[in-house]
């Protein structure tokens, strides 16, 4: 969701929203990104998408959580 942007608002909510859903569906707990990481976030998500960085991402989700 948030790589292609299908809305004109929200993309990054939805994505955010989905994850939770899937980690509650695992019986896993949500992650809330608290905005002094969001920069963090951001840089983690465009490593992910762009260079299929996936273990700065994982870094990333483990430090808000």
């Amino acid at each position: 969701v948030s790589e292609v942007h299908p809305f004109l608002d929200g993309n990054g909510r939805m994505a955010r929203l989905l994850m939770n859903a899937e980690l509650t569906a695992a019986n896993h707990s949500k992650i809330i990104i608290p905005t002094v990481f969001r920069d963090d976030y951001m840089g983690a998500l465009r490593k992910l998408t762009r260079q299929g960085d996936a273990e700065t991402y994982i870094r990333m989700m483990q430090r808000a959580h």
